[in-house]
């Protein structure tokens, strides 16, 4: 056997085994938990793309207001959506068809499949539509320069509609090139990347049913691994303010204004995700130990 076969199969032996003895989440696998969580990133989504899509006009500042708000929240309950759907379907998208039964093989192809064919027809069909604007553009272009042409171009309702998403992409391409083009880079990559989970989630939670409890021992170790992570998690927080106040005072204020909005978003997830382990750890210290149940609870309120 090859080196490097052998090295990639102890590491996807490794990975398997990993998943099958991690604990699964008994709030995750609730079926009206796991379609919420699709809704909510569905719209999420929708709220993203609608503020990227909003001009940057001096007009409308009345919605440069909820334009920030949105272009702020929106990822984050986005990204924050994908890793519980993903937690939840782990099983289902990461383990190999040994390991699952025939419904959820047959739902996993589905919902790759149907992803696949849905992200290349959004691609195939925006790409249709800028080259056909283009072309219409070059035609217009082309015939307004002509010295025989005697028509009034700027009549025409298909040279009014071009020059409206010319100057509807300027108003939008105000906001910074190279936010807009991030902002919709990011929306095509989370699309595809989310929209097969979204799928195979959605059909999945039809058969969601509670996982066997956990053993004690294997509680533990989920309990310490979430522990040990939360660590390092708070750590990488604590030396992000220690950046952003040294930038603070070297008076680096467009460095600043960067660390700050990274520093706000990464403590939000910090605080959702530990809310997701502690009420995971609710639900499963709920019915085992009474005094170990409270002990648990007031130490996280702490």
């Amino acid at each position: 056997m090859n080196p490097k076969q052998s090295i990639f199969s102890v590491l996807k032996e490794r990975r398997i085994q990993q998943i099958l003895n991690t604990p699964e989440s008994r709030v995750l696998a609730l079926g009206w938990v796991q379609r919420a969580l699709t809704i909510v990133t569905i719209l999420a989504s929708y709220a993203f793309l609608f503020a990227v899509l909003i001009p940057h006009r001096p007009l409308n500042w009345a919605w440069f207001g909820p334009k920030l708000y949105l272009l702020y929240l929106a990822p984050i309950v986005m990204l924050s959506g994908f890793a519980l759907l993903r937690k939840a379907m782990r099983r289902v998208t990461s383990l190999p068809d040994e390991y699952l039964d025939e419904r959820q093989i047959a739902n996993r192809d589905w919902a790759f499949r149907l992803g696949y064919l849905v992200v290349r027809r959004i691609g195939l069909g925006l790409a249709l539509f800028f080259l056909a604007a283009a072309g219409i553009s070059w035609i217009n272009k082309t015939n307004a320069a002509l010295p025989s042409f005697t028509g009034s171009i700027h009549q025409t309702p298909v040279y009014q509609a071009e020059q409206w998403l010319e100057s509807y992409i300027e108003s939008v391409l105000r906001a910074g090139p190279i936010a807009v083009g991030f902002s919709i880079f990011f929306m095509l990559s989370f699309v595809a990347y989310s929209f097969p989970l979204i799928l195979v989630t959605w059909r999945e939670a039809r058969f969601a049913t509670q996982p066997p409890a956990v053993l004690e021992g294997v509680l533990a170790s989920a309990f310490v691994e979430s522990a040990r992570r939360y660590f390092w998690l708070l750590l990488i927080s604590g030396v992000s303010f220690l950046l952003l106040f040294a930038a603070t005072w070297m008076q680096l204020f467009s460095v600043v204004t960067f660390l700050w909005f990274n520093f706000l978003t990464y403590n939000v997830f910090i605080y959702f995700w530990g809310l997701s382990k502690i009420g995971s750890a609710i639900v499963e210290l709920r019915g085992r130990s009474r005094s170990l149940l409270w002990l648990f609870i007031s130490t996280s309120v702490v």
